[in-house]
């Protein structure tokens, strides 16, 4: 597993865990996978 594929792993366990949370400082992190979910 590269750091990339790390990296997007991470944010989806952190975003599983705090999904009623505004992930402002994980969108910032990684927009690609956060950006649809939260501003659309």
């Amino acid at each position: 597993m590269n750091n990339g594929e790390r990296l997007f792993h991470l944010c989806l366990q952190r975003k599983q865990f705090k999904l009623n949370v505004m992930q402002i400082n994980d969108g910032k992190r990684c927009p690609q996978l956060f950006t649809g979910h939260f501003l659309s």
